[in-house]
C-alpha cells in the first residue's frame, strides 16, 4: 500500500509504503481477520450464535429500559412535575461521567496488551447492576 505524504516541501515525490505478511497472526488478531479454516465455519460455530443471542436479548431488554426510566422518574417527582427535567438531566450527567471513567480504566488496563481488556467495565457493570437491583428492590411502587 502506498500513501502520498501531504505535508512538506517535496510531498509530491515521497510515498509512504507499508506491507503486511500473510502469516502475521498478531495483525490478524487485531484486525479480527478470521483464518481460512475459521471463515467457512463461522456461521456454524457455537460461540458466534451464543454472542449473537446475547446481543439480541441485551438489545431487546435495553431498548425498553428508557421507558421504564421515564416512568420511574415521573413517579418520583409526582408532586412536582417541573423537577422531571432536572432528574433526567442528572441521570444523563452521571451516565456521561461513568462512561468517561470506564473508558479511562479500559485504557489504563490495556496499556501493555495487544488488544483492549474489557474485564474492568464488565466488573463495574455487574457492581452497578447489583446496586441498582438493591435500590429498586426497596422502592415502594404505587400501582
Amino acid at each position: 500500500m502506498a500513501l502520498p505524504l501531504s505535508s512538506g516541501p517535496c510531498s509530491d515525490n515521497l510515498l509512504c509504503t507499508t506491507s503486511c505478511q500473510d502469516q502475521d497472526q498478531d495483525l490478524d488478531r487485531v484486525l479480527n481477520r478470521p483464518s481460512p479454516e475459521q471463515l467457512g465455519s463461522l456461521w456454524f460455530s457455537r460461540d458466534f450464535w451464543a454472542i449473537f443471542l446475547c446481543l439480541l436479548v441485551g438489545g431487546i431488554c435495553s431498548s425498553s429500559s428508557t421507558y421504564f426510566q421515564d416512568a420511574i422518574c415521573q413517579q418520583m417527582v409526582q408532586g412536582t412535575v417541573e423537577d422531571f427535567g432536572g432528574q433526567r438531566l442528572w441521570a444523563s450527567v452521571g451516565w456521561g461521567i461513568c462512561s468517561v471513567m470506564v473508558g479511562y480504566l479500559i485504557d489504563l488496563d490495556s496499556r501493555d496488551k495487544l488488544l483492549f481488556d474489557y474485564s474492568t467495565p464488565m466488573k463495574i457493570f455487574l457492581l452497578f447492576l447489583l446496586a441498582d437491583m438493591v435500590v429498586v428492590g426497596f422502592w415502594k411502587v404505587d400501582c
